[in-house]
């Protein structure tokens, strides 16, 4: 599954990056197995952190789960609840480019 920074990834509508640090762009991730990969696009594998997570969104919906943070802004959230951090940590990688 990929996963595209919405911090660190260019966006060519607005010319720039970093146009979504308030997490309002955050991607839930269900239907995983241990032997899915997931990869975060636009960050190094070592910007990555994992750990529990209870977010709300901007239109008030809710989600929580295991976050995955790409330096301190939170990208995905794994709401599925069949794999734990240190199962999504090992199947999870940045790339660069």
């Amino acid at each position: 599954m990929w996963v595209r920074s919405d911090q660190f990834g260019w966006n060519d509508l607005y010319g720039s990056a970093g146009n979504r640090s308030n997490g309002e762009k955050v991607d839930p991730l269900e239907g995983l197995d241990a032997v899915d990969q997931v990869i975060v696009q636009d960050v190094s594998t070592e910007m990555l952190g994992f750990g529990f997570v209870d977010h709300v969104f901007s239109d008030g919906q809710r989600a929580s789960g295991i976050g995955i943070w790409a330096d301190d802004f939170l990208e995905a959230i794994y709401t599925a609840g069949d794999l734990r951090v240190d199962q999504l940590q090992a199947m999870t990688r940045g790339e660069l480019g």
